[in-house]
C-alpha cells in the first residue's frame, strides 16, 4: 500500500492537502467455528484526494470485488463476481466547491459535482448463504445498543441533509449504475435458475429557472432494460437456454425540487412524475414449478447442514491445541498447590 501526503503551506492557490493511495489487493476470509464461510477477494483500489481553499477533489476507483464459496467443489463458487473484462468495476469523482457568501451562482455554477460509474457484477442468491450471514453476525453478539447507535448516526446524516437542501445546496449528479444479474438457483446444486437482469440505472441531475417556480433542480431517473428468466445454466454460469418471464420498457422519473420553496407558495415544494409504457409478464406451467422448487429448495437450505464432511478448517486447530495445553497446565499446577498443602 502506498500513501503520498503533500502540505503546501505558502502557497494559497495551490492544494493545501493531497492524499494518494494505491491498495493492490487484500483478501478477508470469514469463518465460524465449524468452517469457512465466504473468501472476500478485494483488487485495486486507489483513492486521490486533493483539498485547496476553493476546491476539494475525491476520486475513489475499484478494479474487482469477488466473493467466493471456500468449498472448491462448490456448485455455485463465485457468489458476487464481476462481468465481462471492464478494469473498473467502480469508479467515484467527487468535486465540492467553496464560494463567498454574497455569491450569486449562476444556474450552471454547482456546490457539489459527482459522477459514479458501476459495471455490471452476477449475484447468486442462496439462502444458505443469508443463513451463514445471519449466523457470523450471530457470532459476534451485535447488541441492541450497537444497532441503536447506527439508527442514530443515521438519523444524524438524514438531518444533515435536510440542512442542505434548506440552504439551496446544488449537487450536480451524472451516475451510471450498471445493476447486477441476480442469479436464483432451485437449489445449491441444480442447474436451473431464475436470472433477475436489474438493467441499468442512470440518474442525471440539472437545474434550469422557470418564472413562476424561481430555481428548479430536476432528477431525471431512468431505468432501462429490465427483465427476469428462467434459465438452464453450465458450470460456469452460462445461459444454456431462456425463457423470459418477464420484459419491461424504459422507466423515466422526473423529480423537481424546488431550492427556494419559501419564496414561491403556490407551488409544490417536490412534484414526480413517471413514465412507464409497457410491462410484459408471463408464466408457464415449467416457470411456476421452478418458482415453486426456489421457495421450497433453496429458502430450506442450511449451511450447517451443508458442510463437507472432513472440510478442513486448520486455522482453528492451533486455538483448540492451545486451549487444551493451557487446560493441562493449569491442572498440573492445581494439583502442585493441593501436594504442597498435604505435606
Amino acid at each position: 500500500m502506498l500513501i503520498l501526503l503533500w502540505f503546501i503551506l505558502d502557497a494559497p492557490a495551490a492544494p493545501s492537502l493531497k492524499i494518494d493511495a494505491d491498495l493492490e489487493e487484500f483478501r478477508i476470509i470469514l469463518a465460524l467455528k465449524q468452517a469457512k464461510l465466504f473468501d472476500i477477494q478485494v483488487q485495486g483500489i486507489k483513492a486521490y484526494v486533493s483539498q485547496a481553499p476553493k476546491k476539494t477533489l475525491i476520486n475513489l476507483m475499484l478494479s474487482d470485488l469477488r466473493i467466493l464459496d471456500p468449498y472448491k467443489e462448490a456448485r455455485y463458487r463465485k457468489i458476487i463476481s464481476q462481468q465481462g473484462d471492464d478494469k473498473e468495476l467502480l469508479r467515484v469523482d467527487l468535486s465540492l466547491f467553496t464560494y463567498p457568501g454574497e455569491y450569486q451562482k449562476p444556474i450552471d455554477v454547482f456546490d457539489c459535482d459527482v459522477k459514479v460509474q458501476f459495471a455490471k457484477a452476477n449475484i447468486v442468491f442462496l439462502f444458505k448463504h443469508i443463513d451463514a450471514i445471519l449466523g457470523f453476525f450471530d457470532s459476534l453478539n451485535i447488541t441492541k445498543a450497537t444497532l441503536e447507535a447506527a439508527s442514530t448516526q443515521a438519523d444524524a446524516a438524514y438531518e444533515q441533509v435536510q440542512k442542505l437542501e434548506e440552504q439551496a445546496f446544488k449537487v450536480h449528479l451524472d451516475i451510471t449504475f450498471n445493476a447486477p444479474n441476480i442469479i436464483i438457483p432451485t437449489n445449491s446444486r441444480s442447474d436451473e435458475a431464475l436470472v433477475i437482469d436489474l438493467g441499468k440505472l442512470i440518474l442525471k441531475t440539472n437545474f434550469y429557472d422557470d418564472p413562476k417556480k424561481s430555481l428548479v433542480e430536476q432528477q431525471n431517473i431512468r431505468f432501462e432494460n429490465m427483465r427476469a428468466s428462467r434459465v438452464k445454466l453450465d458450470r460456469d454460469c452460462n445461459i444454456l437456454g431462456e425463457a423470459i418471464l418477464l420484459e419491461c420498457a424504459e422507466l423515466n422519473t422526473l423529480i423537481d425540487r424546488l431550492l427556494y420553496p419559501d419564496k414561491v407558495k403556490t407551488e409544490p415544494g417536490v412534484s414526480i412524475k413517471v413514465d412507464w409504457e409497457l410491462v410484459h409478464f408471463q408464466l408457464a406451467k415449467d416457470d411456476y414449478t421452478c418458482v415453486m422448487r426456489v421457495l421450497m429448495e433453496n429458502f430450506s437450505e442450511n449451511i450447517r447442514d451443508q458442510i463437507p464432511e472432513g472440510f478442513p478448517n486448520e486455522q482453528y486447530r492451533y486455538i483448540k491445541d492451545a486451549q487444551e495445553k493451557e487446560k493441562e497446565k493449569l491442572k498440573a499446577a492445581a494439583i502442585k498447590k493441593q501436594k504442597g498443602f498435604v505435606k
